[in-house]
């Protein structure tokens, strides 16, 4: 299976030029491409692809595919005579967001899922409507604020691209190294969390604790845990009190919290009891990746080499490059596999980034940009950018006027193609698994209901 193979990973219908354009997934870039309008276009598109029917809908709607609707009147569970259905969803227990997951099984066995979402549509896309690149940058950080550093420096390339501006290079790093920060501060919260789900307390103990330290280390850079505020388009907003002595200390804490982490993983994964827990269960196949177009450690547990950072330059540059080769063995696209990568992850960002922070290059007070005070000048049309957040690649196109005003957004979450994942890995396993398998996911809720 090529790690290169492309898969269709968003389409988007720009109004103001009545024209259809898709993005394409090519293992370390994605690219894009336009359709003219034809007869029956979306028929055509659910028919013969390049694009998976949750990309479809998620960006052309749903009102000519008339699929079933969110209270499943018109769906027919494929339930067998010995078999039932079961409904979870969509309130859930504690501060879980909406989302309504439909069981087919037969006994303690999932025969099939069907999940609905869009519960708590947020109306996202039509406030971006209109907006200006100051008014906008908030909203955007606000998609799915665990990958916030990654949305705004996402939305702030777009703008770039538009507006013809190259970063300096000290801008460039120090966004990826925010990134990179914030995908451990995740991966260790993950790992911390499918630990608990299987009853191994020591290591959620620990990662539930030493989470902390990565988002000091982003408290540190910018003055928010988040990163909220800190990315803007040609401009960083850091912590005033920023030092490369205060840098270097927080990445000091920073490595012998992942020095803690890492020998209770390494007890964990000697378990055997563990083990037994985690291999085997929710299994995905390399086929199953490209044939549905996953992306990010969805593809990548399966061993398949899907990451946009391979063909981005900052990480190759420096005294260190960022380690992306990662041992297959342990990659066989199961709950072991997702718990095992967040870990190879959380390492090799760790080993870039802490040789960063040693010898951090603190931007010069930059000035504030021309599009706080007045009119940007801008290039008309459709742009979009796209980067590898902790969960796979988060890509926006937007429909820019010259004025710098939004006329159209497109916004695709890595969780909007991998929802579809989860569906597929819980056929034929118990139904008292599906909390693990739903956890060594971890896909968002809102990042989908925009």
């Amino acid at each position: 299976m090529s790690d290169h193979t492309e898969v269709g990973t968003g389409i988007f219908h720009c109004r103001s030029e009545n024209r259809y354009y898709g993005f394409f997934h090519h293992g370390d870039s994605i690219s894009m491409q336009y359709h003219e309008v034809e007869p029956d276009f979306y028929q055509n598109i659910l028919r013969r692809g390049p694009y998976s029917e949750w990309i479809t809908r998620h960006g052309l709607g749903t009102e000519q595919s008339q699929p079933p609707d969110l209270f499943f009147r018109g769906l027919k569970i494929p339930v067998s005579p010995q078999g039932y259905s079961h409904a979870v969803g969509p309130i859930h227990a504690s501060i879980i967001e909406p989302g309504h997951f439909r069981f087919a099984l037969v006994g303690e066995n999932i025969q099939s899922l069907n999940i609905r979402l869009g519960f708590q549509h947020r109306g996202i896309l039509n406030r971006l409507e209109g907006k200006s690149i100051a008014q906008a940058m908030p909203i955007f950080e606000a998609i799915s604020s665990d990958t916030t550093a990654t949305y705004a420096v996402v939305a702030s390339e777009v703008f770039e691209k538009s507006m013809g501006i190259d970063p300096p290079r000290e801008v460039r790093l120090l966004r990826r190294l925010l990134i990179e920060i914030e995908r451990m501060a995740i991966h260790v919260g993950d790992l911390g969390a499918m630990a608990g789900d299987i009853g191994y307390y020591p290591l959620q103990g620990v990662c539930a604790n030493d989470r902390g330290a990565a988002l000091a280390v982003m408290e540190v850079l910018t003055g928010s845990r988040f990163g909220k505020g800190a990315i803007w388009p040609g401009h960083l907003f850091l912590n005033p009190s920023l030092t490369a002595l205060k840098a270097r200390e927080a990445g000091a804490r920073l490595s012998l919290a992942i020095g803690r982490v890492r020998e209770h993983f390494h007890r964990a994964v000697e378990n055997a009891t563990i083990r037994e827990r985690l291999q085997h269960c929710g299994r995905l196949h390399q086929r199953q990746v490209i044939d549905e177009g996953f992306v990010g450690m969805v593809a990548r547990c399966t061993g398949l080499k899907r990451d946009l950072r391979r063909s981005n330059p900052v990480y190759k540059e420096g005294a260190i490059k960022l380690d992306l080769d990662l041992p297959r063995e342990e990659l066989n696209g199961d709950a072991w596999a997702r718990f095992y990568l967040r870990f190879l992850e959380i390492e090799r960002s760790h080993a870039w980034v802490s040789v960063h922070l040693q010898d951090l290059a603190i931007p010069k007070k930059m000035p504030v940009p021309e599009y706080f005070s007045q009119t940007p000048r801008m290039r008309s049309g459709v742009c979009f950018s796209a980067a590898e957040g902790w969960r796979g690649d988060v890509l926006i196109a937007l429909d820019l006027a010259e004025s710098g005003i939004i006329r159209q957004a497109y916004v695709r979450d890595p969780s909007v193609p991998n929802w579809r994942a989860l569906e597929i890995a819980v056929r034929d396993e118990l139904i008292g698994d599906f909390p693990l398998n739903n956890k060594s996911f971890n896909l968002s809720y809102v990042g989908f209901d925009l």
